[in-house]
């Protein structure tokens, strides 16, 4: 029974993982004897969608951390969790504060007015199986952002007059006009 509750320990303690410096949205900073990494975007500037799940998920090893992180002169610290790939969609999208992952966020990955791409890039599917994915409706929920973005022709996605939306109605013989302040359709 001891030998049980040790081994069920070791497992809970060997999966949660260590905290280690961020490697993803991260700066290096001269310290005062080497470089240090920090968020290139404070975690200040955004917030985790649900702050007691991502603190149950990715909460740091070791308490002193959380301190540890509001210093400028030392090494930001994440658990590593936070950094691996099966978390890494998690920890952008639900918990980019407790993960330091503000940068992935649609507020600060975005890119510049001019440079966007055109319509026949930007309203189109990004990954594989998006018609399975619609099937299953799952183009909307929790992952609607993400859906959106990433199967944007199939979830007709991107927003109420954008590309996609203008794409759309172009198929279906509706005439556009975009107004400053709303979207008109005229069939």
């Amino acid at each position: 029974m001891l030998g049980s509750l040790f081994m069920l320990t070791s497992l809970c303690y060997l999966s949660n993982g260590d905290d280690v410096p961020i490697n993803i949205c991260f700066v290096p900073v001269r310290g005062a004897n080497n470089a240090i990494v920090r968020p290139s975007v404070p975690v200040e500037y955004c917030q985790d969608r649900d702050a007691a799940a991502c603190f149950a998920i990715f909460k740091p090893e070791d308490d002193n951390v959380l301190a540890q992180n509001r210093m400028a002169n030392q090494n930001y610290q994440v658990l590593d969790k936070c950094q691996q790939e099966p978390y890494i969609m998690l920890a952008r999208q639900m918990c980019p504060w407790m993960c330091a992952t503000c940068c992935m966020t649609k507020e600060y990955n975005c890119e510049n007015a001019t440079t966007l791409p055109s319509s026949a890039a930007t309203c189109r599917d990004e990954r594989q199986h998006c018609a399975a994915i619609r099937a299953a409706n799952s183009c909307g929920g929790v992952f609607r952002t993400t859906m959106m973005q990433q199967c944007a022709r199939t979830c007709e996605g991107k927003g109420k007059g954008t590309e996609c939306d203008q794409e759309r109605l172009m198929k279906h013989g509706a005439v556009s006009v975009w107004d400053r302040n709303d979207w008109w359709e005229f069939a």
